[in-house]
């Protein structure tokens, strides 16, 4: 199977992702919410998603949700 994405990688992804999104100014409940959103797009496209990329595309689904706002 392509798409193995232990709990453990993404629990680290996920924290990366909140600190990069609080250092860009969101507050930390706001960030919470884009990391969740982001989160259950990523379970949604998981099996189109290549795993060796699954964390550009989840920083890239967040940042656009960010953008959309602000």
């Amino acid at each position: 199977m392509k798409n193995r994405l232990s709990n453990d990688q993404l629990k680290i992804v996920m924290n990366q992702l909140y600190l990069y999104l609080i250092k860009q100014g969101a507050n930390q409940e706001t960030a919470k919410d884009i990391v969740q959103e982001a989160v259950c797009k990523l379970l949604i496209h998981l099996d189109s998603i290549d795993t060796g990329k699954y964390k550009s595309w989840l920083f890239k689904v967040a940042i656009n949700l960010y953008y959309d706002y602000c």
